[in-house]
């Protein structure tokens, strides 16, 4: 998903946990939204990464289902989900494959 796949009333969650909910054109611009905070979404690149805190990247995006209190996180589902990329040395994968296999493993370059 991009920024500009973001509408009004869609649910973003934070890195850190903190689901806020998506404002467009309002009179401070787009914004998040969420426990008497808000946050620009000028602070954000094409691919949801927050500029100032990698906390506030966004992760995940919810859509409403049957809308009875917009405010409310309640009934929302899942319509993305950011792929982290996980980075590790040789000797760390090495360990992480010894330790699902049982058995020794030995890496050649």
């Amino acid at each position: 998903m991009k920024k500009s796949d973001l509408k009004t009333g869609m649910w973003a969650e934070y890195r850190s946990g903190k689901k806020v909910i998506v404002l467009l054109d309002t009179e401070n611009g787009d914004v998040l939204v969420g426990g008497g905070r808000w946050n620009s979404l000028r602070h954000y690149d094409k691919n949801l990464n927050c500029g100032f805190s990698s906390e506030c990247d966004i992760v995940a995006v919810y859509k409403r289902g049957v809308i009875t209190d917009v405010l409310e996180f309640n009934g929302a589902f899942k319509i993305w989900e950011r792929e982290e990329v996980i980075e590790m040395t040789l000797e760390e994968a090495k360990q992480k494959l010894e330790e699902v296999t049982g058995k020794p493993i030995k890496i050649t370059i």
